[in-house]
């Protein structure tokens, strides 16, 4: 084989293999070889519009550190040993990063924020447990292996006869593709590029982690002023239920094989509450994340401010003290004469303990009903590989008896569901009595997958639905919100976006109205309207305190959510 012919060749596989586990973990949105290479001949500057910026993470990419050394090396006419193991050691850097950051935007469905995702990755290695070390065993074999790959893929390279010309076009291409607009360009597209510098991503990601940090010192005076509700009493005080069902996303009601599922158990539940009084307003509601961080989708939904990022996360709630003199729905309630609770049922960590003090300054809750409380010695549900849960039927039922013999306040109660977390270990049907599933050895459940499955997560889904709407039915005299946290990873495309259900019901049909009249659907079985997690604490307090409150009150509504002001300098 000519020498510049297996010169290219290799120079593409090594850069191949640097984007090889990101192709992996993108690899359902990779475009049609034969309809793009069909295209491309046809139209230039598509090709090469294509090549520059693209939305799949394919592998047709350059790693732009990777290429220069190649090329430096070969141009100097150095082929030592230390000059492969410099490129292997910058190729699997590269490999490393790529993959975070596809991961991270292509999963995820967001901008890699390094500060944030090191915090999101060390919770998931926390409820991994003990696995988490065969986990990094393994992730060493692989880094020894790609490490091998590209020091013999490097030697290779560097001990080939190459002529001038193919230098020459190599190089004049990474100054075009390459270096064109690198260190201005958008941080948040920057992985389209044909060409990626993941050294300039990380040091942008670093930058940008600081500045978003920064974009949080909020004016304390501007904080206080957005306590609107503060002023207004109540003159009655119902129960209030917020359920948040675990990977319950727009795709159960868009996808029409699971539609098809859980249609009937909408029906069936619809003549239920009507039966019984109960009156309903349904909703789409974006959430801050795709597929994941369900407590950045509870506290915006409770705080009415969206909560997109770990990092922002944490700074509001460790680091900005300004923020905290914010009152969230839960802080209004509880300054209301209110009981609040949170059923935070999983199992499993024995070899660390939660940091409940740390969560309260999230959620300022009276109690925690937590594993132990609930005494529970049935068959566990597995979740996530690493540790367990009770039914959700059982948490749900055991933990409202718990609060509800604790005080005779009134109450407001969270609970996110368990049982619907990926990889949907779950019942596969209820009990008459929740008490049952205590004692009985066995029941019927999904069957414990390493691979997700849809028909598993159909499954998951109708039991939730059947878990907390017969809760609702069984327990018509307070006032629920119901919602899903956010798209099933997997399941949907990316065409769906990051809607999910969003139900209130009540017995008080002119606390329905207000939503109603805000473009809430009637039923549970068709869903038109769309509002944003963070968009429906200002919607919910409106109604409600135009329902419940000393006096009849016009509050405004912030469907974007609150917006701060910053600290001026």
């Amino acid at each position: 084989m000519n020498q510049d012919v297996k010169f290219v060749l290799l120079f593409l596989s090594i850069n191949f293999l640097c984007f090889f586990l990101g192709y992996l973990s993108n690899i359902k949105q990779q475009p049609n070889p034969i309809y793009f290479l069909k295209i491309s001949i046809l139209n230039i500057r598509y090709f090469l519009g294509q090549h520059y910026c693209r939305v799949s993470s394919d592998f047709l990419r350059i790693n732009l550190e990777c290429s220069f050394l190649i090329l430096l090396f070969k141009v100097f006419q150095i082929e030592s040993n230390l000059a492969s193991h410099l490129i292997a050691a910058v190729s699997l850097w590269s490999l490393i990063y790529i993959t975070y950051i596809f991961t991270i935007t292509f999963f995820f469905k967001r901008v890699p924020m390094i500060k944030a995702d090191i915090s999101f990755i060390k919770v998931g290695l926390t409820l991994m447990k003990k696995k988490k070390y065969i986990i990094f065993f393994a992730l060493f074999l692989v880094l020894i292996l790609f490490y091998s790959l590209f020091y013999y893929i490097s030697k290779s390279l560097l001990s080939l006869e190459v002529s001038t010309i193919t230098y020459l076009l190599l190089v004049s291409g990474l100054v075009v593709l390459g270096f064109k607009d690198i260190f201005s360009f958008r941080f948040h597209i920057y992985h389209l590029r044909g060409v990626l510098s993941p050294s300039i991503h990380f040091f942008k990601n670093i930058i940008n982690s600081k500045k978003y940090l920064s974009m949080l010192n909020f004016d304390i005076n501007d904080v206080l002023s957005k306590n609107i509700y503060s002023n207004y009493n109540l003159i009655e005080k119902p129960d209030i239920v917020i359920i948040s069902i675990e990977s319950f996303g727009s795709v159960a009601y868009k996808d029409e094989e699971i539609y098809a599922e859980i249609k009937k158990t909408l029906s069936d539940y619809h003549e239920k509450f009507s039966s019984k009084g109960i009156h309903i307003a349904s909703s789409y509601s974006t959430a801050p994340q795709y597929g994941g961080g369900s407590w950045l989708s509870v506290g915006s939904l409770v705080y009415g401010y969206k909560m997109e990022h770990d990092i922002q996360y944490n700074a509001i709630f460790k680091i900005q003290s300004n923020f905290k003199r914010y009152k969230s729905m839960i802080h209004y309630f509880k300054d209301q004469g209110y009981d609040a609770s949170m059923i935070a049922t999983l199992g499993g960590y024995d070899d660390f303990q939660v940091d409940w003090e740390k969560v309260k300054n999230v959620y300022p809750m009276d109690s925690f009903i937590k594993w132990d409380d609930l005494e529970y010695r049935g068959k566990t549900l597995d979740f996530m590989n690493a540790s367990y849960s009770p039914p959700d039927q059982f948490s749900l039922w055991k933990g409202m008896e718990i609060i509800n013999s604790k005080s005779i306040k009134p109450k407001i109660s969270l609970f996110s569901t368990l049982n619907s977390h990926c990889n949907w270990h779950t019942p596969l049907q209820l009990e008459e009595d929740y008490k049952t599933l205590n004692i009985i050895e066995n029941f019927d459940t999904t069957t414990q997958i390493n691979k997700p499955r849809k028909a598993n997560y159909i499954k998951s889904i109708v039991y939730q639905l059947e878990v907390v709407f017969d809760y609702v039915s069984k327990n018509p005299n307070k006032i629920y919100v119901i919602f899903g946290d956010h798209q099933p990873p997997y399941i949907p495309t990316d065409s769906l976006g990051f809607e999910t259900p969003l139900y209130v019901l009540s017995t008080n049909e002119k606390l329905i109205d207000g939503f109603r009249s805000e473009g809430f659907h009637e039923g549970l079985t068709n869903i038109n309207n769309t509002i944003r997690h963070e968009g429906f604490y200002s919607l919910f307090m409106k109604s409600f305190l135009q329902v419940y409150s000393e006096s009849t009150v016009n509050l405004p509504i912030f469907p974007e959510g609150i917006v701060f002001e910053k600290k001026s300098h």
